[in-house]
């Protein structure tokens, strides 16, 4: 419980605390994946309700896919390619 309280107060250190954070942990931080993870389901569901075609919603699903579910980036993409 307690490492939970430090956690949420590290997100309200200040104006830059959680760009900070984003920038530096990125989709490995478990608060970052979940909210990423739920913007991607939630755009999922507008584009369902939205009517959007067929190919935009695979577009937005294999991104996720590709990204999102595991935990990536796009960046890392390049990070491997240059290691």
């Amino acid at each position: 419980m307690a490492g939970r309280r430090i956690r949420q107060r590290s997100w309200r250190a200040g104006p830059a605390g959680p760009w900070l954070r984003a920038a530096r942990c990125g989709p490995e931080d478990p608060v970052l994946a979940r909210a990423s993870l739920a913007c991607f389901e939630a755009a999922d569901a507008a584009l369902c309700r939205s009517g959007a075609p067929a190919a935009i919603r695979r577009q937005v699903t294999d991104f996720a896919n590709a990204y999102v579910v595991p935990g990536r980036c796009p960046a890392d993409d390049t990070l491997e390619e240059n290691r």
